[in-house]
Parts: C-alpha cells; structure tokens; sequence
C-alpha cells in the first residue's frame, strides 16, 4: 500500500509523459517576442523565464496547430503569454489564435458567414449579434438555441474556441481564443497573465469568438496573476485546467472561474499516448492540408461532392461532424458515427458559387455497457 509521500512522488514522475525533451534550451526573452508556432505545436525549453515587462504571442503554423509550451525546470511567468484569438478587421473575419478557429467573413449589404469551428456562431439576418456568438465551455445565455458546448474540461486534446459569424455590413465575427499547455517537470509560478481569450465582435451585427482552452500542468503550481479564457462581448467562455500536485499557492484570478469552464484536478499526464483524432484528406477530390478547407465549385460541378478523412483511436459509437461553412449564408452540419477507425468518404452538398469552408470534428463519447 502507497504511503501519502510515496503517492505524491508517483504522481509527480507521471509528469515526464509527453513533458520536455529540452532540445530548445532555456527560454528567457527581454523584450516582446513573437515565436511560430513549429510542427506539431511544441517547445521543448530546459527552463521558461518571461519577465514582467515582456509579452509572448504566437504566429500560427500552416495546420493551425495548438501550443504545448514544456519545460524539464522551473517556469516562472510574470509578464504576459497569450494565444488570443483577434479582432476582426475591416472586411474579413478576426484569426482564431494557435489552435483556435476565425470568425466568420462579412456580407457587405447580403448574408455574412458563420463562424468557423465546432461551436461557431451562425449567421442570422433576422436575430441580433448575440444569436451568432461562438460557444466553447458555455454559451451566450441568448445565443443560437441550436448551438452546443465542445471540448473537454481536462484539456485532453488541446481545442481552441470557435468563431463568432460576421456582420451584414463589413465587419466579420471575431476569432476563437487558442490553446495553449504550459507544463513543467518541477514547478510554475504564474504572477503575470496567460490568456487563451477570443476576439471580440467588429461592431455593428458581428459576434465575439469563444474563449479558448488553457492548461497548466506541474507538481507545484502557484497563481498570484490571472488565467483568462473569456470572450468578448457575446460569445462563451473557454476553458481553464490546473493539474498539481501542490496546489495551496492557487490564488489568483481566473475567468472562467467555476464549473464547466474551470477545474483543478491532478492529472499529471501531460498527454495521452492515444488520443482520438480526425484529419481531412481530401474535399471535392482536391487533397487538403489542414482543416478548414475551402473550396468553391466551378459551373457544371454536381453539388453533391466527397469529403475523405481518417480517425484514429475512436470508440464504435463516437459522433463525427462535417461542417459546410459557406462565406455567405447558413453553416451546415451532417452528424453520423463512423463505421471504423481508418478512412471514411461521406458525400456533403456545397452551395454554388461562394468560397466554402469544409470542416470536419469528432466527439468521442462513452459507449453503452
């Protein structure tokens, strides 16, 4: 039988799954510092030191893919490390940070675009900016009806928030936060600001992207400043996770700052050896790269068109979406469960003559017994 002490110390060395490698050395930037985000989405540093007077953000990779900021050392954040999502400018929809999804396009004097992701805000010429708001952990107590909380309160996978629909004039919906994992080997102490936040709406009719997902992972962590995986004005909250072991030093601010969207917990595994996953292959019979795909269908084109994608590490019973998101007008969504793990083809129907997203998700859920 494990003794308390032992307990702890078995639960601390869980952490060097998936935890650092260090290859990238110590990183202890002095001034603001923009970093790309690499292949696969991670940094391998020996230690993270980011001053108070010093900013870290992100340029997104070509898969989009979400931030796993490692350390094998101390961490120590008392500037601010953010992978929010932006505002939109004029005339298109705001970026959805590292691992989060855009907003969607304006309709300049016709129908805009929904929001980009699983809980993109959809577009509505007869309902306020509030129906089109993105949801994440929660949602807008007014927002679309038909729109449904994603993700999972652990973290496990990294999912950023969705995007809010654009606007009838030209303003587009903001993006969804990113998501971003600072997890260390020893301890982190965060006396400054980490946001995973959305951008807002653009104005006028647009909607605010959906809050993003930020995970702490360390034996020790200690909280004096603020994690922030809020919206804008509109749209719902992402979600905010701290696995530790000693956790008496949690005492900072966090939004969101209850259930669903917060949890402290344990769970010193920094990822899952197995994790469910879903990748797009080809739309239309153009093979793709990365998800969202967009397509526009040449005259003549039947509007019916394949859409391949292959999952991994899936239940029988898992739900997948394909989500239809033209610039203009109404996202459409076709839930099934797929027959098996590999490599699927279902046939969705693309409107004609507008530039489409093609998107595809899945949610693994538990099986009946």
């Amino acid at each position: 039988m494990l003794t308390p002490i032992s307990l702890s110390m078995a639960l601390a060395m869980q952490v060097l799954l998936g935890g650092s490698s260090g290859a990238d050395g110590a990183f202890a930037p002095t001034v603001n510092t923009v970093l790309t985000v690499p292949d696969g989405g991670k940094f391998n540093y020996t230690t993270i030191n980011i001053p108070s007077n010093v900013t870290v953000s992100f340029t997104r990779n070509q898969r989009n893919d979400p931030v796993s900021f490692l350390a094998t050392g101390n961490v120590v954040i008392a500037g601010t490390l953010h992978v929010d999502g932006e505002g939109p400018p004029t005339n298109r929809g705001g970026r959805g940070g590292p691992g989060g999804y855009d907003g969607g396009d304006p309709g300049h004097g016709s129908a805009a675009g929904a929001g980009h992701g699983p809980g993109g805000g959809e577009f509505s010429a007869t309902s306020n900016y509030i129906f089109g708001s993105a949801v994440h952990a929660t949602a807008h107590p007014h927002a679309n009806a038909t729109s449904r909380a994603y993700g999972s309160q652990l973290c496990l996978p990294l999912v950023g928030g969705s995007g809010g629909a654009g606007a009838t004039d030209s303003q587009g919906g903001g993006g969804g936060g990113g998501a971003l994992l600072v997890a260390s080997e020893t301890s982190i102490t965060i006396s400054g600001t980490i946001n995973a936040q959305s951008g807002d709406s653009g104005g006028g009719s647009s909607a605010s992207g959906s809050g993003g997902c930020l995970r702490i992972v360390a034996p020790t962590v200690t909280l004096t400043g603020s994690l922030n995986a809020n919206s804008g004005w509109s749209g719902g909250s992402g979600y905010i996770r701290i696995d530790a072991i000693n956790k008496t030093g949690i005492s900072g601010y966090k939004n969101p700052g209850a259930a669903p969207g917060f949890s402290v917990g344990s769970n010193m595994v920094v990822e899952l050896p197995t994790m469910p996953s879903v990748a797009l292959i080809s739309a239309a019979g153009i093979p793709t790269n990365g998800q969202p795909f967009f397509h526009t269908l040449l005259p003549g084109e039947p509007s019916s068109q394949p859409v391949k994608f292959s999952l991994s590490n899936f239940p029988a019973c898992a739900k997948i979406t394909i989500r239809v998101v033209p610039a203009s007008g109404v996202a459409v969504e076709s839930v099934f469960e797929p027959l098996s793990n590999g490599v699927e083809t279902k046939n969705v129907v693309i409107p004609a003559n507008t530039a489409t997203a093609i998107e595809v998700y899945g949610v693994a859920i538990a099986c009946p017994a």
